[in-house]
């Protein structure tokens, strides 16, 4: 475990050094905030921690969906044992045969999807949605209203991976 540790370690000082020789991170004036390299590591680590902490909560949800929703269950197994059988296990490359399975992974963050998204700031004036929003405004949008919005989705708050088939992405 020290050795990966280590190994990953030398991975991020060499992504660092890369960085810092592009763009002098360390001397740009402009900055309000300055890392210094152990904080720069541990935003990295944040980062790829918490990806791996949503995948697990998404495969939580579906798992839950799957159990409240057996008809969906049982139609997902059925397409599982049609296309793949059981004497082997998923490839990749037979994610394209699996249309209904690959609907429930679509439906699953539509449902259970991040509450809000990370804050952001506007670069310059603009209109949205009829609102005026000036420069440097920091805006917060909330993904889980409008996810379940139903003027944008029919049933917004029903699992219903089926309004993913036949919808290309």
């Amino acid at each position: 475990m020290k050795a990966v540790a280590e190994k990953f370690d030398s991975f991020l000082e060499h992504m660092i050094d890369e960085h810092d020789a592009r763009r002098k991170l360390a001397d740009d004036p402009t900055l309000k905030v300055k890392f210094e390299r152990h904080g720069v590591k541990g935003f990295i680590l944040d980062l790829i921690a918490g990806t791996t902490e949503t995948s697990t909560i998404m495969l939580e949800w579906a798992f839950t969906e799957l159990s409240k929703n057996p008809e969906i269950y049982n139609k997902a197994t059925k397409e599982l044992d049609r296309v793949i059988g059981n004497e082997r296990w998923v490839e990749e490359e037979d994610i394209i045969h699996l249309p209904f399975i690959d609907a429930i992974v679509k439906e699953t963050p539509h449902l259970h999807g991040a509450p809000m998204l990370m804050p952001r700031m506007a670069r310059e004036d603009c209109k949205v949605t009829g609102y005026d929003i000036r420069k440097g405004t920091q805006i917060l949008a909330n993904t889980w209203s409008i996810m379940r919005d139903p003027a944008l989705r029919d049933n917004p708050n029903k699992f219903y991976p089926e309004r993913f088939l036949g919808k290309i992405n």
